[in-house]
């Protein structure tokens, strides 16, 4: 089966609902649910290959990371065996010299990360992170939607129906989609051993927020 992309995923929720009058309102029902899945997305792993491209200034050793990141998993050298880079404080990143081996990095709040040793310009990083997809509106797909469909489907679909003002088939929706996320958080809790991740907020009407 083909998975759903940015335009199918219109076409499905056009489909689904059988409101092709709205189709001009579709691409705005998907940026608000996923405006709800970046809050209610507890943790999710993604990937990203940082190269020399992402370097801020030729010859310093801070990159620029996707603007979706959170929080770093973990950064290896590509081609490097062996552990992952040391993750260190802000403040400790600079005792190394520069022209030490990569060994270590540090990030900062600006969406920057620095490493110590500086890195050549062929050295290349595979970034793990916990983080969120980028928009729709700016990439064909992304590994979220790939994976979870039905809860694009059920986002959008709820914003849909508030449009309408069809509160019992937005309530449907709202139920769909907090199951899914429940499932996607608690899945991602076993994934980084076990932690607990707070519930998913409740988007019904008896919510206790």
């Amino acid at each position: 089966m083909t998975t759903l992309n940015y335009t199918t995923l219109q076409t499905a929720i056009i489909t689904d609902t059988h409101r092709p009058d709205l189709a001009s309102e579709i691409p705005r029902f998907i940026r608000l649910g996923e405006g709800l899945i970046r809050r209610e997305l507890k943790a999710y792993e993604l990937n990203y290959d940082m190269t020399d491209s992402d370097r801020v200034t030729a010859g310093k050793g801070i990159y620029t990371l996707p603007g979706t990141v959170v929080d770093i998993r973990s950064i290896h050298l590509v081609g490097r065996q062996g552990d992952s880079l040391n993750r260190v404080m802000p403040g400790h990143v600079r005792r190394l010299s520069g022209t030490a081996d990569v060994v270590q990095y540090c990030q900062y709040g600006d969406g920057t990360v620095e490493f110590r040793g500086i890195p050549g310009t062929a050295d290349a990083f595979e970034v793990r992170y916990f983080g969120t997809p980028a928009p729709l509106d700016t990439t064909a797909t992304n590994s979220l939607l790939d994976d979870h469909e039905g809860l694009y489907m059920a986002a959008a679909k709820y914003y849909l129906y508030l449009y309408e003002q069809n509160l019992e088939l937005a309530q449907a929706e709202a139920n769909t989609f907090d199951a899914i996320m429940e499932r996607i958080n608690e899945m991602m809790a076993r994934k980084i051993s076990g932690g607990t991740v707070a519930p998913t907020y409740t988007m019904s009407s008896d919510s206790s927020y």
